[in-house]
């Protein structure tokens, strides 16, 4: 089984997203404990539950987000998916601009060129303005940008010998 680890350090949106979820736990805790304590309607008691977990859920995953490499290969954790992508399978990494509205950006993201053609855009990108479409991607400062890209393109140079 690989380990897997981020090839940058934790940003600022993390370090957030983290603290949220441990404050959302403590008030999933309250909720609970009030909801016994209280004995509401069944109904109002799981409406209560399920918002709580849900927001637990999709503040976890954010904060979890991100590129990580591992013996196997690279994953993409997105909020609502991760993907696995076996060394073996990837061609070439670059760092592409990003679109905004059709038109080149000063953001850059990592690009997976598969060895079917498929090309995969990664979860990370540098910083620059504001992207409002692209909102759930872990942004880097450009030197921990470039430090991840290059990290990448080392252990795959190493895994193909």
């Amino acid at each position: 089984m690989s380990r897997w680890r981020r090839p940058y350090p934790w940003t600022s949106l993390q370090y957030f997203t983290t603290s949220l979820t441990i404050v959302g736990a403590m008030f999933a805790l309250v909720v609970v404990v009030t909801s016994v304590l209280a004995a509401p309607p069944v109904l109002e008691a799981l409406k209560a539950y399920a918002f709580v977990a849900a927001w637990l859920t999709v503040i976890g995953r954010t904060a979890w987000s991100g590129l990580f490499l591992g013996d196997d290969g690279i994953r993409l954790r997105t909020l609502l998916r991760t993907r696995t992508i076996p060394w073996a399978e990837i061609a070439s990494v670059d760092p592409v601009h990003e679109n905004f509205l059709g038109r080149p950006a000063d953001r850059m993201s990592i690009r997976l060129t598969l060895r079917d053609g498929t090309r995969v855009i990664a979860p990370v990108e540098s910083s620059g303005p504001p992207s409002f479409f692209r909102t759930m991607t872990t942004v880097l400062k450009p030197a921990d940008f470039h430090a991840a890209l290059a990290e990448i393109d080392q252990r795959l140079t190493a895994v193909r010998g």
